[in-house]
């Protein structure tokens, strides 16, 4: 069985640096790593969206609503954009930044959220090769996962773009570090 540590809290602001630490001990002897930073851009826009939210709110607190412009279509618009805030924050609380470290037999992932890190070990025998999947961005353009099944219904991600070429690099890299094989049928 994998070890896993849920619910240690990321002091102070720690989590702005996720994935910039220096190697572990545990980490000596590490055949390969991998980084997925992309979820910290999802936390930087969430915070960029509530103070533009909280700066806009206290401009038509502090002055009014414009003279030209009704005042319930100001604050209903207001409200929208908390509200909307709301779902950005959602999102962002439940996108991790991965790191995973690949050892001889045994693959680390720490999982770094806004408030938490979550630390699992898994035996390589327990995860499944690395594929590379296809989907679409919210502009229709392709875009691209590396992911790494582990027992259960845990999925990883190591690396996610738009440029597919890097992503099967990834997906390579990281099966041949563990020593798994593409999955039949698979060219990854």
């Amino acid at each position: 069985n994998g070890t896993v540590t849920r619910g240690r809290q990321a002091p102070g602001m720690e989590t702005l640096g996720a994935g910039l630490e220096h190697p572990s001990r545990a980490d000596r002897g590490a055949r390969s790593e991998f980084h997925n930073r992309i979820p910290a851009f999802l936390w930087g826009f969430a915070v960029f969206w509530y103070a533009m939210a909280m700066a806009f709110t206290w401009l038509v607190l502090d002055q009014g609503p414009p003279r030209d412009a009704a005042p319930s279509v100001i604050y209903g618009t207001l409200a929208l954009f908390w509200f909307a805030g709301i779902v950005v924050v959602s999102m962002a609380l439940a996108a991790p930044s991965v790191r995973v470290v690949v050892h001889p037999g045994r693959v680390r992932v720490t999982s770094r959220y806004p408030l938490r890190t979550v630390e699992e070990s898994f035996r390589t025998a327990e995860l499944q090769p690395a594929e590379v999947v296809d989907s679409v961005d919210s502009d229709g353009d392709p875009y691209f996962c590396v992911n790494v099944r582990a027992r259960g219904d845990r999925v990883f991600t190591l690396e996610e773009g738009h440029h597919r070429p890097s992503c099967e690099s990834t997906a390579r890299r990281f099966n041949r570090a563990a020593g798994l094989g593409p999955r039949p049928g698979s060219t990854r």
